[in-house]
């Protein structure tokens, strides 16, 4: 029998350094529509670039993504460690670029659009670090909290899951209220 569903859909960005808690966000998203799209007529769709975009040319790599991933999702999440990424013609990083374009997009209809950005606060081995990274890094945390955005810390894979879970939940629930679909759902399973 058919049936009818919204679509929530999710950006996800951040630089090569956090590939484990991007292949965890997926699982994530994978789960919670396997435990609620069904119940809720609500489905999460993840975009990402490695399975979103495809070769092309155009400035610079990043500037195929851009024209690759669609523009219009409802939440966007941002991840970062020790690497700010490769910067970009227009910004600092491909990250910092996709945030700006999540940014502007919300200054031009707040409420439509939410941001969330998590910085993993872990050990990392002395050979893989890149101080000149990791102050830009810290920068772009600074300049975030200054301009309003409440960013959350994470330590482990586990953790980052855990809040992940706990806040698409928070963020679903918010997003049905305001959407006149009913209040709360309770995710025992995932916790």
């Amino acid at each position: 029998m058919p049936r009818t569903e919204e679509v929530l859909t999710i950006f996800l960005a951040s630089p090569s350094d956090v590939s484990d808690e991007r292949a965890r966000f997926a699982e994530v998203i994978v789960e919670w529509n396997r435990a609620w799209s069904r119940d809720l007529g609500l489905r999460l769709e993840l975009v990402r670039w490695e399975d979103d975009a495809y070769p092309g040319i155009g400035t610079d790599a990043q500037d195929v993504i851009n024209r690759r991933l669609p523009t219009n999702y409802d939440l966007f999440v941002g991840i970062m460690w020790s690497r700010f990424g490769t910067p970009t013609d227009r910004a600092g990083s491909g990250t910092e670029e996709e945030f700006d374009r999540a940014m502007a997009s919300f200054s031009n209809a707040p409420g439509a659009l939410d941001i969330f950005f998590y910085f993993k606060d872990a050990p990392i081995s002395p050979s893989k670090l890149d101080m000149h990274q990791v102050t830009k890094v810290l920068e772009f945390k600074a300049s975030l909290r200054n301009n309003g955005l409440l960013s959350w810390d994470f330590v482990d894979l586990d953790q980052f899951e855990k809040l992940i879970q706990l806040h698409l939940t928070k963020h679903v629930q918010a997003w049905r209220k305001q959407r006149g679909g009913g209040s709360a759902i309770f995710v025992p399973n995932l916790y």
